[in-house]
């Protein structure tokens, strides 16, 4: 396309002169595609949750104890990984972090892991729990691992090096959820 002057919209072709306009229409679409999209996110987030809730409200009423609270932990990781995740985002960084909170989360982790290995090796105990004797055997012996590594996280908060104790422990949960299935 040959322009005479493009900056004082002098044009040679007339439909040169409908991109302000078109631009606007292209900004906008877009807008409302990331609104549709957020919702639509939220939406499968919130029932996903709920679906999980009812799951794991039903094996905890079939009396599977320690599945239950597998599942449970594996939640509560989850949700301490995810809040140290979010706050190494912020800008003010972990200013806001209730440190206090995720300490009383990772002992309550800790506590359960502690219960979980009570049956540690014990088969028929363990596939009466529905689980596989095997897997749960890694899992348990993984644990201590990833509580480790959220309790060198909290500590170093403030260190420079702090954002390869969060690769670490983001990696150490990829492979607890990766390769110690239960």
């Amino acid at each position: 396309m040959n322009y005479i002057n493009y900056y004082n919209n002098e044009y040679k072709l007339d439909d040169c002169k409908k991109e302000p306009e078109l631009l606007n229409n292209i900004i906008n679409a877009y807008g409302e595609f990331i609104s549709a999209k957020m919702a639509a996110s939220a939406a499968y987030h919130k029932f996903y949750k709920e679906t999980h809730d009812i799951q794991k409200l039903d094996i905890k009423n079939q009396g599977l104890t320690f599945k239950y609270n597998c599942i449970d932990m594996m939640d509560s990781i989850n949700e301490v990984v995810t809040l140290i995740n979010e706050k190494s985002e912020e800008k003010n960084q972990f200013k806001n972090l209730d440190k206090a909170a995720v300490e009383q989360k990772i002992q309550q982790i800790e506590a359960i892991a502690n219960q979980l290995m009570t049956i540690k090796g014990k088969d028929e105990e363990i596939k009466k729990q529905a689980l596989n004797d095997i897997y749960y055997d890694r899992f348990v012996d993984y644990l201590p691992q990833i509580i480790n590594q959220m309790k060198i996280v909290i500590k170093k908060l403030h260190d420079k090096d702090i954002y390869q104790e969060i690769d670490r422990l983001n990696d150490k949960e990829k492979s607890l959820i990766k390769n110690i299935m239960i």
